[in-house]
């Protein structure tokens, strides 16, 4: 059985560390990302979100 892993925070940082470690680790494990924040906002797409893209 694989491990639980917890990651904090679901900023930019929060979002690529659960992405690399699903990559590095596979789905042997379970990532979960907890954060106090009900949404994430890529900030650089939101010029194309403005001109509808």
């Amino acid at each position: 059985m694989g491990k639980k892993i917890l990651v904090l925070g679901s900023s930019f940082g929060g979002y690529h560390c659960a992405l690399n470690l699903r990559k590095l680790l596979g789905k042997e494990h379970s990532i979960q990302v907890v954060s106090s924040d009900d949404t994430f906002t890529f900030v650089p797409s939101l010029p194309w979100v403005v001109m509808g893209l």
